[in-house]
């Protein structure tokens, strides 16, 4: 009787101790990630996933605070690459499948070999949890883990090659992992916003590095910045960037006489770094360019960017030199004035006060008496995707003065805007001189501003070919 009920006694101080581990392990994610949830490191050795700086950055700052006031997630999230944000996420959507009920959860990512890899992750946090805490499976496959009742819940992941991959399903959290590389983000996301309520403990996490300044993240990242409203309902979407010096391990001791060079200097001041941080980004700059000759500079900054800005225009190909970018980035300012236009008849458009911020037409700098203005135009399809762009000149002097960029006006409303700001601009007394692609969807824009000329104070100039560096001004007589 008496080994019996120590035997007892011993069994309910088990199930105690337990029920203790459970209760912590569910109301705080950080204990349960340094105890429970099991990772591969960089030496393929199994450790706890203990949060470096920009994991614990991003769950205190818009993890945390949403799940504490039980409102909807909704998060662009930029990163440098190993950063381990993908992993992170990983963890704790992982942390709502094991200990909140009823919890549907897809991941999206846009390469197979990147969906094994986080599936795997997946089955290894579930693998090795303590016996006694692991939930029996009602499903259990390369795609999927799926939990019995009273748990009663399921991680898929998936390619996002499978354009309805949400379709028909109802889904508390998403993740969309490097969604820059999406063939469409934006069709994607519009099944996800109807498959994740936008109330309640919900979220859409969409992480990535960059691809470019153009395409669906690039768009959602640029109007979020300007507060245009991405999809309706009740989510607060926000952005957050993790520059490459965010992460403490991108640090090294620095050498003996080690001196850092003018761009180093430069870098330290802008951004408060350390020289150890400096002496880290040497050496992987150095790297970068035994791995990519001529072209390391442009992957180091594309890889590991200091600003958002840095990473959409080092991610692609562009035609201007890097230093000369990096360099101009200096002299960026905040826009003074700011105008949306809207349209005033079949093809008059009118200027709208708006915030310059938030503005689809930025001025810096108003027309000036006498001055000779230069307006370049750049025609997109208006799909969404590309911007068109017009782009306001002083000269002499290569001035910058104003700009206008949108990527869902048609290209048949582009003649009028360009007209519009050419108005504005011809206050100064002189008449602008438009200057207009003549490929593609430009060459509409030229046709229909051809039509304006009885009306609008510009000249047109077209360029006859390529190769022959001529231009012809088609405008009114000044």
């Amino acid at each position: 009787m008496a080994v019996a009920t120590a035997r007892q006694s011993k069994l309910d101080e088990i199930a105690q101790s337990i029920l203790a581990i459970e209760t912590q392990a569910r109301t705080d994610f950080l204990w349960a990630a340094a105890h429970l949830l099991m990772i591969k490191d960089k030496d393929a050795a199994l450790v706890p996933l203990r949060l470096n700086f920009p994991q614990v950055y991003l769950y205190k700052k818009y993890l945390l605070p949403a799940w504490q006031r039980g409102e909807p997630l909704a998060l662009l999230c930029l990163k440098a690459r190993r950063e381990g944000i993908s992993t992170f996420f990983q963890g704790w959507f992982f942390h709502k499948l094991r200990w909140i009920p009823g919890q549907n959860i897809l991941v999206a990512a846009h390469r197979d070999d990147t969906v094994d890899e986080l599936h795997q992750m997946v089955q290894r946090f579930h693998q090795n949890l303590p016996p006694e805490m692991r939930p029996p499976t009602k499903r259990q496959s390369r795609k999927e883990l799926a939990y019995l009742p009273p748990l009663d819940g399921n991680m898929r992941v998936l390619p996002a090659v499978h354009m309805d991959i949400a379709r028909g399903k109802t889904i508390q959290h998403c993740l969309l992992s490097e969604a820059a590389f999406y063939p469409d983000l934006e069709l994607i996301l519009a099944g996800i916003a109807e498959a994740v309520p936008d109330r309640g403990r919900s979220s859409i996490v969409i992480e990535t590095t960059a691809e470019g300044a153009s395409g669906g993240f690039y768009e959602m990242w640029e109007n979020l910045g300007k507060k245009r409203e991405i999809f309706a309902g009740a989510r607060n979407w926000r952005r957050a960037f993790l520059p490459w010096f965010i992460h403490p391990d991108h640090e090294l001791s620095v050498p003996r006489g080690w001196e850092p060079t003018t761009e180093e200097l430069e870098m330290q001041k802008r951004f408060n770094l350390r020289l150890g941080q400096l002496v880290w980004y040497r050496m992987k700059l150095q790297e970068m360019e035994l791995k990519h000759p001529g072209r390391g500079k442009r992957k180091m900054r594309s890889e590991y960017p200091s600003t958002a800005i840095e990473a959409f225009q080092m991610a692609g190909e562009g035609i201007f030199p890097e230093d000369a970018m990096t360099a101009q980035e200096a002299y960026t300012r905040p826009p003074k004035i700011g105008f949306d236009l809207v349209r005033i008849d079949a093809w008059r458009f009118g200027l709208k006060p708006q915030h310059p911020g938030q503005a689809q037409f930025q001025i810096w700098e108003l027309p000036q008496g006498q001055a000779q203005y230069t307006i370049g135009v750049d025609v997109a399809t208006g799909i969404g995707r590309d911007e068109s762009a017009v782009v306001v000149i002083r000269m002499p002097g290569f001035v910058q003065v104003a700009q206008w960029h949108d990527n869902h006006t048609p290209s048949s409303d582009v003649a009028g805007i360009v007209a519009a700001i050419a108005k504005f601009y011809a206050q100064c007394g002189n008449q602008p001189i438009v200057n207009t692609e003549i490929t593609g969807y430009g060459l509409d824009v030229v046709s229909r501003l051809s039509d304006f000329y009885a009306h609008e104070p510009f000249i047109q100039y077209i360029w006859e070919s390529f190769d022959r560096l001529a231009a012809k001004p088609v405008g009114p007589a000044s």
